[in-house]
């Protein structure tokens, strides 16, 4: 039987996106030496395999998302494994997650107008809020041209979780699915 070029194609990708996502899962939350090897890790990188390849089978129910932008995904992944510990239970999760509003809407490939336009209502509504707060900060992003555009996305499509610890990952989870988006803004 012979294997078409396609067909090698797609698994010398899945064999680079396991590569690459093993690489992830060993250096997230080092100190708690959970995630690197055995059963955990496996089950991590299973979840996160798996969502891959129901991006790519399920077009319409994740239309237009980039995963690849999402930085941190392995790190979300751990802290829903670590509270869920269920390999069924955390896919769904992670889903669930992927497809909130504001996080698919920051992650889509080609930006629709109504992603365009709730963004930039999001992104007025953030630099409202941070004027109130912290007018230093304002301040100094508005004199260095940086937009929350270009650092939202960083910080909330995986959660905090390339920035936190797991606890305190978990926490910002549980209470943003208790209230909501602009939890995630307040955070900052």
């Amino acid at each position: 039987m012979c294997i078409r070029d396609s067909d090698n194609s797609k698994e010398y990708d899945i064999f680079k996106l396991v590569d690459e996502k093993s690489k992830e899962i060993r250096v997230a939350f080092p100190d708690l030496m959970v995630f690197q090897i055995g059963d955990c890790f496996e089950s991590i990188l299973k979840i996160i395999i798996s969502v891959h390849v129901f991006n790519n089978d399920f077009k319409t129910i994740f239309n237009n998302l980039d995963l690849n932008s999402i930085k941190g995904i392995s790190k979300l992944t751990c802290v829903l494994y670590h509270n869920l510990k269920d390999v069924k239970v955390t896919f769904l999760a992670l889903i669930n997650l992927l497809t909130k509003k504001l996080i698919y809407y920051l992650n889509l490939k080609t930006p629709t107008e109504d992603s365009t336009s709730y963004l930039t209502d999001i992104f007025s509504s953030f630099e409202r809020c941070l004027y109130k707060t912290n007018l230093k900060i304002y301040n100094q992003f508005k004199i260095n041209d940086i937009k929350p555009s270009d650092y939202l996305n960083l910080l909330i499509s995986n959660y905090f979780s390339s920035i936190f610890r797991i606890n305190t990952c978990s926490r910002i989870i549980d209470v943003y699915l208790f209230e909501g988006e602009t939890f995630l803004l307040r955070t900052l």
